[in-house]
């Protein structure tokens, strides 16, 4: 495997706090090359995620908007954004990648990230209310209940949703 590049976000013509934050940000150089790399793998085509965690206060935030400044400002790709918050009972494994695809889906270009939804994964539409139209969200169920009959029972489904990888048991 070739040694990774980082993707010039921020052209050297421009002045150094194009593209960062408005606040104090130091030493945090490495951490950005590092996004920078996993998005330069992105563009190739190569699925990245990341996550970020630390304690309260250490910069994470301001990181996250930093490097999405900077991409925004030189790269057309889509930006979603989900956040762990500490909950009390029982939490949603999937909440940050829900609230994620929810912002992009009701942004002004959310069309197609709703119809790659309805097509690829349409398990994961009843978590996202707000991007269906009030017939399409009434239609929901017979077109669930349908899914799960064409795939017959106990059938892994190729989209399967936040409740539907064994929620609540110990599988694996």
């Amino acid at each position: 495997m070739p040694p990774l590049q980082a993707v010039p976000l921020v052209p050297p013509s421009l002045p150094p706090s194009v593209g960062k934050g408005t606040g104090m940000f130091v030493g945090r150089e490495a951490e950005l090359v590092q996004l920078q790399e996993r998005l330069a793998l992105a563009l190739q085509g190569q699925r990245q995620l990341v996550l970020l965690s630390g304690e309260a206060g250490i910069g994470k935030t301001t990181l996250v908007d930093a490097f999405v400044a900077q991409v925004r400002a030189h790269t057309a790709v889509w930006i979603g954004r989900g956040q762990c918050v500490e909950q009390y009972g029982a939490g949603e494994a999937y909440l940050p990648l829900l609230e994620a695809l929810g912002r992009l889906g009701r942004g002004p270009d959310g069309a197609p990230l709703v119809a790659a939804l309805r097509q690829q994964a349409p398990s994961w539409l009843p978590h996202l209310p707000a991007l269906l139209s009030a017939a399409d969200a009434a239609a929901l169920p017979r077109q669930m209940h349908g899914l799960s009959r064409r795939q017959g029972h106990g059938a892994p489904h190729r989209d399967e949703g936040p409740q539907q990888r064994g929620a609540g048991t110990d599988q694996e």
